[in-house]
C-alpha cells in the first residue's frame, strides 16, 4: 500500500472510530430522554398512547413480540379448526445446508437456486486498533 493510501485510509478509521463513539454516547443519551417521556405521557401495553403539548405531538408505541411454542402446538394444533388457527406455516432457509449442497452436490444447489432470491446486503466495514 503506497503511503499517500495508507495516510488517507488511517485518518477514515480514526473518523469512523470517533463517529461510532459519538453514536453510542447519543444513542444511550437518547434512550434515557426516551424513558423520561414513557414516564410523562405513558405506554398501553399493545397500542399507541399520543400527547399534545401545543409544540410537540409525541406518540409511544408498544408491542408485544409472540413466537410460537412449537412443542405446545403440537399437542392442541388437531383441535383448532384450520379456518380458525392463528398458526401459519412458513417456509425458511437452512443456510448450513445450502452451503453444504452448494459444495457436495452443485448441480442440486443450482437446481434449488430457482427457489431463491438473493440481493447483496449492506456492507459492514469493521475498524479496530492495531496494537503498535
Amino acid at each position: 500500500m503506497d503511503q499517500q493510501t495508507s495516510h488517507k485510509l488511517h485518518a477514515l478509521c480514526e473518523e469512523k472510530r470517533e463517529v461510532k463513539l459519538q453514536k453510542t454516547s447519543l444513542s444511550a443519551r437518547e434512550d434515557l430522554i426516551d424513558n423520561e417521556i414513557v414516564k410523562l405521557v405513558g405506554i398501553q401495553r399493545e397500542g399507541s398512547v399520543r400527547m399534545d403539548n401545543g409544540a410537540f405531538r409525541v406518540v409511544t408505541t408498544s408491542k408485544l413480540n409472540r413466537s410460537v411454542l412449537q412443542d405446545e402446538l403440537a399437542l392442541i394444533e388437531e383441535s383448532i379448526p384450520e379456518v380458525l388457527s392463528p398458526f401459519v406455516s412458513k417456509t425458511v432457509l437452512d443456510m448450513k445446508k445450502l452451503r453444504a449442497l452448494e459444495l457436495g452436490n452443485p448441480e442440486l444447489f443450482k437446481y434449488c437456486c430457482r427457489a431463491i432470491k438473493s440481493k447483496d446486503a449492506k456492507v459492514n466495514v469493521k475498524v479496530e486498533v492495531n496494537d503498535a
